[in-house]
Protein backbone atom coordinates (compact mmCIF):
# COMPACT_ATOMS: atom_id res chain seq x y z
CA UNK A 1 0.00 0.00 0.00
CA UNK A 2 1.51 3.35 -1.10
CA UNK A 3 1.84 5.68 1.69
CA UNK A 4 -0.16 8.86 1.58
CA UNK A 5 0.87 12.46 0.51
CA UNK A 6 0.55 13.37 4.48
CA UNK A 7 2.20 10.00 5.90
CA UNK A 8 5.08 10.65 3.50
CA UNK A 9 4.98 14.60 4.72
CA UNK A 10 5.31 13.21 8.28
CA UNK A 11 7.97 10.81 7.61
CA UNK A 12 10.16 13.31 6.12
CA UNK A 13 9.73 15.86 8.97
CA UNK A 14 10.46 13.21 11.79
CA UNK A 15 13.24 11.91 9.93
CA UNK A 16 14.96 15.08 9.09
CA UNK A 17 14.04 17.04 12.55
CA UNK A 18 16.52 17.76 15.64
CA UNK A 19 16.20 16.11 18.91
CA UNK A 20 14.46 19.37 20.76
CA UNK A 21 11.89 19.44 17.51
CA UNK A 22 10.54 16.27 17.80
CA UNK A 23 10.30 16.55 21.58
CA UNK A 24 7.99 19.35 20.73
CA UNK A 25 6.19 17.18 18.33
CA UNK A 26 5.70 14.38 21.08
CA UNK A 27 4.42 17.38 23.31
CA UNK A 28 2.29 19.14 20.25
CA UNK A 29 1.05 15.33 20.13
CA UNK A 30 0.12 14.75 23.68
CA UNK A 31 -1.70 17.87 23.86
CA UNK A 32 -4.00 17.08 20.55
CA UNK A 33 -5.04 13.49 22.48
CA UNK A 34 -5.48 14.60 25.87
CA UNK A 35 -7.72 17.37 23.82
CA UNK A 36 -9.57 15.23 21.74
CA UNK A 37 -10.45 13.14 25.05
CA UNK A 38 -11.86 15.85 27.11
CA UNK A 39 -14.21 16.77 24.31
CA UNK A 40 -14.95 13.20 23.96
CA UNK A 41 -15.62 12.92 27.73
CA UNK A 42 -17.41 16.28 27.58
CA UNK A 43 -19.47 14.05 25.00
CA UNK A 44 -20.06 11.29 27.01
CA UNK A 45 -18.14 8.64 24.30
CA UNK A 46 -15.91 7.61 27.22
CA UNK A 47 -14.82 4.45 24.97
CA UNK A 48 -13.08 7.34 22.69
CA UNK A 49 -11.74 9.11 25.35
CA UNK A 50 -10.31 5.93 26.89
CA UNK A 51 -8.87 5.44 23.72
CA UNK A 52 -7.00 9.12 23.04
CA UNK A 53 -6.22 9.01 26.90
CA UNK A 54 -4.00 5.84 25.94
CA UNK A 55 -2.59 7.28 23.30
CA UNK A 56 -1.86 10.39 25.17
CA UNK A 57 0.28 7.69 27.74
CA UNK A 58 1.99 5.93 25.06
CA UNK A 59 3.47 9.57 23.98
CA UNK A 60 4.41 10.83 27.51
CA UNK A 61 5.61 6.88 28.19
CA UNK A 62 8.15 7.70 25.29
CA UNK A 63 8.96 11.53 26.66
CA UNK A 64 9.92 9.92 29.93
CA UNK A 65 12.45 7.25 28.24
CA UNK A 66 13.90 9.87 26.59
CA UNK A 67 15.06 11.36 29.63
CA UNK A 68 17.87 10.21 31.69
CA UNK A 69 17.54 11.98 35.34
CA UNK A 70 21.17 10.46 36.36
CA UNK A 71 22.39 13.27 33.39
CA UNK A 72 21.58 16.26 35.29
CA UNK A 73 19.51 17.75 38.21
CA UNK A 74 16.90 19.52 35.84
CA UNK A 75 16.86 16.20 33.91
CA UNK A 76 15.73 14.63 37.20
CA UNK A 77 12.83 17.64 37.82
CA UNK A 78 11.70 16.80 34.19
CA UNK A 79 11.19 13.42 34.84
CA UNK A 80 9.15 14.18 37.57
CA UNK A 81 6.92 16.50 35.38
CA UNK A 82 6.31 13.95 32.96
CA UNK A 83 5.72 11.04 35.91
CA UNK A 84 2.96 13.67 37.29
CA UNK A 85 1.48 13.94 33.72
CA UNK A 86 1.30 10.63 33.17
CA UNK A 87 0.27 9.48 36.55
CA UNK A 88 -2.84 11.86 36.62
CA UNK A 89 -3.40 10.47 32.97
CA UNK A 90 -4.44 6.97 34.41
CA UNK A 91 -6.32 9.03 37.50
CA UNK A 92 -8.36 10.85 34.49
CA UNK A 93 -8.68 7.37 32.36
CA UNK A 94 -9.91 4.93 35.16
CA UNK A 95 -11.73 7.94 37.56
CA UNK A 96 -13.62 9.23 34.78
CA UNK A 97 -12.11 12.75 36.07
CA UNK A 98 -12.23 15.66 33.27
CA UNK A 99 -10.99 18.20 35.75
CA UNK A 100 -7.76 15.96 36.19
CA UNK A 101 -7.53 16.68 32.20
CA UNK A 102 -7.07 20.50 32.46
CA UNK A 103 -4.29 20.20 34.73
CA UNK A 104 -2.70 17.85 32.14
CA UNK A 105 -2.76 20.40 29.59
CA UNK A 106 -1.95 23.52 31.43
CA UNK A 107 1.28 21.58 32.15
CA UNK A 108 1.67 20.26 28.62
CA UNK A 109 1.05 24.22 27.38
CA UNK A 110 3.78 24.82 29.52
CA UNK A 111 5.97 22.30 28.29
CA UNK A 112 5.67 23.41 24.61
CA UNK A 113 6.14 26.70 25.06
CA UNK A 114 9.11 26.08 26.95
CA UNK A 115 10.32 23.67 23.84
CA UNK A 116 9.15 26.02 21.14
CA UNK A 117 11.60 28.67 22.68
CA UNK A 118 14.37 26.14 22.39
CA UNK A 119 13.63 25.43 18.96
CA UNK A 120 13.55 29.00 17.95
CA UNK A 121 16.59 29.54 20.08
CA UNK A 122 18.57 26.33 18.87
CA UNK A 123 17.44 25.42 15.09
CA UNK A 124 20.06 23.20 14.82
CA UNK A 125 21.34 19.90 16.31
CA UNK A 126 23.03 20.22 19.31
CA UNK A 127 26.80 19.73 18.85
CA UNK A 128 28.31 17.48 21.30
CA UNK A 129 30.62 18.95 23.77
CA UNK A 130 34.12 17.40 22.92
CA UNK A 131 35.28 15.02 25.70
CA UNK A 132 38.87 14.37 26.02
CA UNK A 133 38.15 11.55 28.08
CA UNK A 134 36.50 9.50 24.95
CA UNK A 135 37.99 11.33 22.02
CA UNK A 136 42.34 10.46 23.00
CA UNK A 137 43.58 7.83 24.56
CA UNK A 138 45.12 8.37 28.29
CA UNK A 139 48.78 7.99 28.29
CA UNK A 140 50.55 6.57 31.53
CA UNK A 141 52.77 9.08 32.85
CA UNK A 142 56.12 9.36 32.37
CA UNK A 143 58.15 7.43 34.89
CA UNK A 144 55.87 4.44 34.90
CA UNK A 145 56.99 4.36 31.12
CA UNK A 146 60.26 4.21 32.10
CA UNK A 147 60.14 1.64 34.64
CA UNK A 148 59.11 -1.13 31.96
CA UNK A 149 62.48 -2.72 30.40
CA UNK A 150 62.34 -4.10 26.62
CA UNK A 151 63.29 -7.51 28.31
CA UNK A 152 60.35 -7.74 30.72
CA UNK A 153 59.33 -10.94 30.70
CA UNK A 154 56.55 -11.99 33.45
CA UNK A 155 57.38 -14.83 35.44
CA UNK A 156 56.39 -18.46 34.32
CA UNK A 157 54.44 -19.27 37.09
CA UNK A 158 51.66 -16.09 36.74
CA UNK A 159 50.10 -16.76 33.60
CA UNK A 160 49.26 -20.75 34.79
CA UNK A 161 47.73 -19.28 37.86
CA UNK A 162 45.15 -17.06 36.16
CA UNK A 163 44.50 -19.66 33.91
CA UNK A 164 43.74 -22.26 36.53
CA UNK A 165 41.43 -19.40 38.31
CA UNK A 166 39.16 -18.84 35.15
CA UNK A 167 38.92 -22.20 33.54
CA UNK A 168 35.61 -23.94 33.63
CA UNK A 169 35.02 -27.16 34.25
CA UNK A 170 31.70 -28.88 32.88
Amino acid sequence: MLPTPRDAYLETQILTATPQRLRLMLIEGAIRKVTAAQAAQDTGDWQKASTDLGQCRDIVAELIAGIDPEQTPVAKQVLGVYMFIYSTLVEAQFGRDGNRLLDIIRVLEEERQTWRALCEQMPDRPVPASNPTHNTEELAPQRVAESWSAGYVPAPNMHRHRESAFTLDA
